[in-house]
């Protein structure tokens, strides 16, 4: 039966993250050949909602479940990333040097310029994977770390070996470097280097790929 507030208990999100299940439960399943029971794609969002329920409630028979044991569905989100990010910057031809140097060799490529909604200025685009980014001049001011307004943007690479190489670039172009390349605190494997551009904005270039959550795949 459908879904509602009404009988769900709690709401676990999570995007891109497979259910957990024991061992028991993976032989039961893989019995009945329904391989679905087992995972979500990690290029589908999904969240999971936890309501009661009697049997798994999916057809499956090898998992038995009492009356009182909370059922386990999933729902699939809309959500496909985030898209593009713009930022206004206060000399367009130096940033577009600085990112073209920096992340031109990782794949940086300019794809379009185009009118603002505003029609006083230009936006020049550019594809990074599966994601753009955006250049265009701000009306004044300047960019002050960690005043209201973006903290960072990071651009995720295939290697370690990638991102030491966009450390020696940054070293070649003179750029202030906030943190040379290492190893996170708190995250196994993930490595990155962290680089202020032109005006001031943090640009962090990192990797982790032994990480399934940070997969930027399809």
């Amino acid at each position: 039966m459908p879904i509602d507030n009404r009988t769900a208990r709690r709401i676990e999100g999570s995007a891109r993250r497979p259910i957990s299940v024991s061992a028991n439960q993976r032989s039961a399943h893989a019995s009945c050949g329904r391989r679905a029971c087992l995972a979500v794609a990690r290029s589908v969002p999904t969240r999971r909602l936890i309501t009661p329920g009697s049997n798994h409630g999916d057809g499956c028979e090898g998992v038995a479940r009492s009356a009182s044991t909370p059922r386990t569905e999933e729902v699939h989100l809309p959500a496909r990333g985030i898209h593009h990010v713009d930022l206004a910057v206060s000399e367009v031809a130096r940033s577009i040097d600085f990112y073209t140097r920096l992340l031109g060799p990782l794949g940086l490529a300019e794809y379009g310029r185009y009118p603002s909604y505003r029609d006083t200025e230009e936006v020049v685009y550019f594809d990074f994977g599966r994601q753009q980014f955006g250049l265009r001049p701000a009306d004044g001011g300047q960019h002050r770390y960690y005043d209201v307004g973006i903290e960072h943007i990071a651009f995720f690479v295939d290697t370690r070996e990638e991102v030491d190489d966009a450390y020696q670039r940054c070293l070649a172009m003179g750029a202030k470097v906030h943190h040379r390349p290492e190893l996170d605190r708190d995250i196994e494997d993930y490595y990155a280097l962290f680089v202020f551009d032109p005006d001031g904005i943090r640009v962090e270039i990192a990797c982790a790929p032994s990480v399934d959550r940070f997969e930027t795949d399809p």
